[in-house]
């Protein structure tokens, strides 16, 4: 084992946690290596047309995956996935590792299905087991997954290819499930989604491929995921897109480069007219927790425009780069 941990740190002599044991580095780190990775961009789509179609496609289907009776309504999504489609999903934990998984019988029922190559023993017998083929086997597993609640401000897609009538997009995010949802100090977990649909008419897709890889992750990490975010929007103006200018401005595009990184800013249930004072102060905090604005600058935008949420939306997504840094000041 020691000539194992040697010949590592000839190579990475920083190393001090390898194979789930802690070790001394042969090196003292001196350099900031953060400084050498490239910078993190919200988004990648380099297609309006295409980004419009996956957002309304994923908006819907979102909306009926979040919900509190997964039994039911889940299966409502059965429309979403070809005849053929293929599902299947990975806990990605180490199993001695100690950082909370959250909810004991959320995280139970999400390792029964679990794909996660670690535990390969216990269903490399029958791989069917964790593998779901046919849009009717896959909205029954989708059903047996704990309710779940995104938090679609953290979202992140990426166009990965289209050709012809096919499309790749990957969308990632922070969510909590189960009994996390109504727990003052919830448990977040990371996830990664990734889709290959193809066409099956005018704006309409189904599912070919679904693969979803969930992670539980620490408070630290979910501060330092929503940082990046941060970080990452206020770079934005200036990253040139692929093809070397800056790209184009998008109003809903998940983390646009002049927009809070979110799907879409979601309205909330109409109102009557005039409306009531009670719903005018939820209507602010909800926009204050959507767009990161400070309770005082979501009532102007709000008021600008009439009290109309999604058009308030829209326009903080256009006038996002010149708003002042106190509206975010909590």
């Amino acid at each position: 084992m020691f000539v194992f941990f040697r010949d590592v740190h000839k190579y990475l002599p920083t190393v001090s946690y390898l194979d789930g044991i802690n070790v001394t580095p042969s090196a003292v780190k001196t350099e900031d290596r953060s400084a050498l990775l490239p910078k993190p961009r919200l988004s990648y789509c380099d297609s309006d047309a295409v980004r419009r179609v996956v957002e309304k496609f994923l908006q819907e289907y979102i909306q009926l995956y979040d919900t509190t009776e997964p039994e039911t309504i889940r299966k409502q999504l059965i429309a979403a996935y070809d005849d053929n489609a293929e599902f299947s999903y990975s806990t990605n934990t180490l199993e001695h590792h100690t950082q909370s998984r959250g909810d004991i019988e959320t995280y139970s029922t999400y390792m029964r299905g679990s794909r996660n190559i670690i535990f390969e023993d216990r269903w490399v017998g029958n791989p069917d087991r964790v593998r779901y083929k046919g849009s009717m086997d896959i909205v029954v597993q989708l059903a047996k997954l704990p309710s779940t609640k995104h938090l679609v401000e953290t979202f992140l897609l990426d166009i990965d290819f289209y050709i012809d009538n096919l499309c790749g997009f990957t969308l990632r995010g922070l969510f909590i499930d189960g009994a996390e949802q109504n727990s003052p100090k919830p448990h977040y977990k990371l996830f990664m989604r990734n889709f290959l649909v193809v066409s099956t008419g005018e704006g309409t897709m189904a599912i070919l491929c679904d693969t979803l890889q969930i992670c539980p992750i620490t408070d630290m990490a979910a501060d330092s995921y929503r940082d990046m975010l941060t970080s990452a929007a206020l770079e934005a103006n200036d990253l040139p897109g692929p093809s070397g200018v800056n790209q184009p401005v998008h109003s809903n595009i998940t983390g646009s480069s002049n927009g809070v990184p979110s799907i879409v800013v979601t309205a909330p249930p109409p109102t009557p007219q005039p409306i009531d004072p009670s719903i005018k102060r939820q209507m602010i905090q909800q926009f204050a927790a959507q767009t990161g604005m400070n309770l005082a600058y979501s009532e102007r935008c709000l008021e600008d425009n009439n009290f109309d949420y999604e058009a308030s939306g829209r326009r903080f997504l256009e006038i996002r780069s010149q708003i002042p840094p106190e509206a975010f000041q909590q």
